[in-house]
Order: C-alpha cells, then sequence, then structure tokens
C-alpha cells in the first residue's frame, strides 16, 4: 500500500513538472530524471560540469534540481541582461533555509532594500571613504610583508593561506569594526578573540552551504529540520559577537562605519518621530 501511494505520488509529481516544462516558454537544456532532476549531472564539482552543459545548450539554459526550476547564465553578455539591463526584474530571491534575516543587504526588497543600497553608497563607497581605507590596507600589507621576510630569514614555513585569510578580516574588520582580530596588533581579546571570531565565520559558512533538503524539495522539507536548526545556532553566535561590537565604544577622529551606520538610524528615527 505504502509503496503504491509513493508510485502514485511520484507519477503525479512527473507529469505535472512535464506539462508544465512544455508549458512554459523555457530556455533548451538536458532532459531532467523523475524527482530529482538534473541533480545527477552536477558531478562532484558542480562549476565544472556546468560549464560542459553550457558548451552543448547555450549560454542560457534551464535546470530543474528536485522541484526547483534553475536558470543557468554563463557569458558575460546574459548576464549583462540579468544583472544590469533587467536587473529589477530579477531581483527576487526564492526563500532559502540558510538564509536568516531577509532583513539584510543580500536578501532584502522593495523600499527596505533601496535605504540599505543608498546608505552604502553614501557611507561607505563613497570616493572619500575608499581613498580612507587605504592606509588601513597598506598598513596590513606592510604587517604581512615584515612577517614574511622574518620567516624567510629564520627559515621558518609559512602558512600562506592562513596568512592571507588573517589580512582580508583585518582589512574588513578595520573598515567594519575599527578592530584588528589577527597579528602582534590585535586588539581586545587577542589571540582567544580571534579563533572566536574565526569559529564562528566558519560555522555560519558551513550552514549556508550546508545541503538542505526544504530548499529544493519543499513539500517534503519537514522530514528534515536539521539544517534549520544548525543554522539558528551559528546565526546566534553570530548575533552574538557583532552585539558585542555594537556595544563597544571605540574612540577615534574618523568614526568607522559602525558608529555611523548607529548614528545614521538614530538620525532618521529622530526625523520619524514628531
Amino acid at each position: 500500500m505504502l509503496f503504491a501511494t509513493v508510485l502514485v505520488l511520484a507519477l503525479v509529481f512527473f507529469v505535472t513538472q512535464w506539462m508544465w516544462s512544455k508549458r512554459a516558454n523555457l530556455p533548451p537544456g538536458p532532459r531532467a530524471l523523475p524527482l530529482i532532476g538534473h541533480f545527477h549531472l552536477l558531478g562532484r564539482i558542480p562549476q565544472i560540469s556546468l560549464y560542459h552543459l553550457s558548451k552543448k545548450f547555450g549560454p542560457l539554459m534551464y535546470l530543474r534540481l528536485g522541484s526547483v526550476p534553475l536558470i543557468v547564465i554563463s557569458s558575460p553578455a546574459m548576464a549583462r541582461e540579468f544583472l544590469k539591463t533587467h536587473d529589477a526584474a530579477f531581483a527576487h530571491r526564492p526563500p532559502k533555509v540558510a538564509v536568516y534575516s531577509y532583513k539584510t543587504i543580500s536578501f532584502s526588497e522593495g523600499e527596505y532594500h533601496k535605504n540599505l543600497r543608498r546608505m552604502c553608497s553614501m557611507e561607505l563607497f563613497t570616493a572619500r571613504r575608499v581613498t580612507s581605507f587605504t592606509k588601513i590596507i597598506r598598513d596590513e600589507l606592510w604587517d604581512l610583508t615584515a612577517e614574511l621576510t622574518n620567516a624567510s630569514k629564520a627559515d621558518q614555513p609559512v602558512a600562506l593561506r592562513g596568512k592571507l585569510r588573517a589580512l582580508s578580516f583585518n582589512v574588513m574588520t578595520r573598515i567594519l569594526m575599527n578592530k584588528t582580530f589577527f597579528g602582534s596588533k590585535a586588539s581586545g581579546g587577542g589571540g582567544q578573540e580571534a579563533r572566536d571570531f574565526l569559529e564562528t565565520i566558519d560555522e555560519v559558512l558551513a550552514a549556508v552551504g550546508a545541503f538542505a533538503i526544504e530548499d529544493y524539495f519543499p513539500s517534503i522539507g519537514w522530514l528534515d529540520r536539521s539544517i534549520a536548526r544548525r543554522c539558528r545556532r551559528a546565526y546566534g553566535k553570530m548575533d552574538a559577537f557583532l552585539e558585542n561590537v555594537l556595544d563597544e565604544q571605540r574612540p577615534g577622529e574618523i568614526p568607522d562605519f559602525v558608529e555611523m551606520t548607529k548614528a545614521r538610524v538614530s538620525r532618521r528615527y529622530k526625523e520619524a518621530v514628531p
């Protein structure tokens, strides 16, 4: 009885997907399998598999992952059409298990998204602000160069990947938080704080990159909620870390982006309240 029910449901699903694909004006793509769609064509390195498929089906290709339709773009001209010419039409993002908040600049929509973009363009990406970041980048590069030079003179091996990761994190955190987490100039808790920061980042990235059944098979997403719980735990740690950053007082001649954001939000709130 159970087998017959599953068979009927699979048949209904397959027929529905087939009728929808015939009715919709879709780009070319390979033949899909029932239920799983094109998952079997992705291989161990999906980007390489997509490259070879695009050579056969063109720069605009249709795939289906589970029950989720997917359009693959693989040429600069086609990407320009989607991301620049028709960006407003394709700005919406489908709900994802790993998305903790739709209030971020990456996943927000409508007027809220416009306000976030406007704030970033006015406070973070202006020519004056970008120029002010030059000293931070130069300082971090000099520190890394000195560290590599000393290691070379001492004939010591260097884990370059870790050093470059620390460099990029130091640049970002000095720009956004006015804090240094790695190296001899690390502020606050020093090494332990840096390890906690990296651990939090790694947990968030691992949770976001994990496979969630609900993303591709929404109708049976209730079978496995472990990814959702994992994401909540990871983002909870990130929230706690960022709350500590917001609560700190960092004196300086030029306020960092966090302080400017707090001031801007406070100013908008005062303007909105009569």
